[in-house]
């Protein structure tokens, strides 16, 4: 995949230049050590897949629970104003972006190690 740029008074075919090879590491956008702010609460949440389980789509569950879209009901306990740290298990065959509607997050671990600095509206949770 690449993008053609044209510039105005130039003319030709485009050229082809080779990117630099690199890893996507969101550790760049990072800064090492744990994060300096405590939550309030932790909470470890499995996210799982029923494949083709609702008229043949998938049904995404946290903790065995799915969005129940007749009671418009939140899963997670949580209340405003308070800190929270999710600790998510992916127990999917999917890397999956992870999203909390409305919310923008710190990540503190990646892959381990600790990091601050982080904040995400969406992230890839990997298998």
């Amino acid at each position: 995949m690449g993008t053609v740029v044209q510039y105005a008074g130039h003319s030709g075919s485009p050229q082809w230049s080779t990117p630099a090879s690199s890893t996507w590491d969101y550790r760049s956008f990072a800064q090492p050590g744990p994060a300096t702010m405590r939550p309030d609460h932790v909470m470890d949440l499995l996210i799982n897949k029923r494949n083709t389980a609702d008229n043949g789509f998938n049904i995404w569950t946290l903790n065995s629970e799915a969005f129940n879209m007749h009671t418009n009901e939140p899963i997670l306990p949580i209340e405003r104003g308070k800190r929270y740290r999710m600790r998510f298990c992916n127990a999917t065959d999917d890397i999956h972006p992870l999203h909390l509607h409305r919310h923008t997050f710190d990540v503190t671990h990646i892959a381990g190690p600790p990091v601050h600095g982080l904040v995400k509206d969406v992230i890839m949770l990997g298998v």
